[in-house]
């Protein structure tokens, strides 16, 4: 019980810290103040990146948590990177929220790629042996 706690605890504070690295580095990667506005989709490889490693290293038996451990950090670190932005008109807080929860399908997508891709090459691995 203690493992899975951890693990999901583990895996909150990734996608809290994935979520939130986004609109930090965004100004510096892409030289714009959102992910919105990068000239490539920098927002959707930046998330399907890091859940796709994200679930390759995290077990297998926190898959069915996540909804609450990727997707849901991944919004709060997304919209607390937004709201310390000087630049972001925060009046539209409300519009930008339902955009970001949107955006953070593609942790999840990615999450369960990731997933998918550490099972097989834990599978490997073991055929080696």
């Amino acid at each position: 019980m203690e493992r899975k706690l951890l693990a999901a605890a583990a895996c909150f504070g990734y996608f809290f810290l994935v979520g939130l690295g986004l609109w930090v580095a965004s100004p510096w990667i892409t030289a714009a103040f959102e992910p919105g506005d990068a000239p490539y989709a920098f927002e959707a490889w930046w998330l399907i990146g890091f859940a796709l490693l994200g679930g390759a290293l995290l077990p297998k038996s926190i898959a069915r948590y996540a909804v609450g451990l990727v997707w849901l950090p991944c919004v709060i670190g997304q919209f607390m990177g937004m709201m310390n932005q000087p630049k972001v008109d925060h009046g539209w807080w409300q519009l930008w929220l339902v955009s970001l929860s949107a955006k953070s399908i593609y942790a999840v997508i990615g999450f369960f790629g990731g997933m998918a891709l550490g099972q097989i090459v834990r599978m490997l691995r073991e055929r080696r042996r």
